[in-house]
C-alpha cells in the first residue's frame, strides 16, 4: 500500500480540507491518490488501513533482526512505506 500521507507531506491526522488542498497541488494524471483521497468515503478507509500499516510497521521494526528468515509474508517490505524507526 502507498503511503499517501507521506506522499502529500500532511500527517495522517489531517482533516479532510488539508488532503483536498494539498491534493489540489498533485497533477491529474496521478489517478491512484486523486481517486481515493478525494471521496469522502475511500479516505476514511483508507485512514483505517493506514493505520493498521503504521500499527503493523511499529511491530515489524520492534522485532529482532533474525526474525527476517521467518517474514514469509514480506511484511518488511510490504510496509516500507510506513517505516517508524
Amino acid at each position: 500500500m502507498k503511503n499517501f500521507f507521506s506522499y502529500l507531506r500532511l500527517p495522517a491526522s489531517s482533516d479532510n480540507n488539508q488532503v483536498l488542498e494539498a491534493l489540489s497541488q498533485v497533477p491529474d494524471d496521478e489517478y491512484d491518490i486523486h481517486h481515493v483521497m478525494s471521496n469522502d468515503l475511500s479516505m476514511t478507509h483508507y485512514r483505517r488501513v493506514h493505520l493498521q500499516c503504521t500499527a503493523m510497521a511499529v511491530l515489524v521494526a520492534s522485532e529482532e533482526e533474525e526474525d527476517e528468515v521467518l517474514d514469509k509474508a514480506l511484511w518488511q517490505m510490504r510496509l516500507r512505506e510506513f517505516n517508524v524507526m
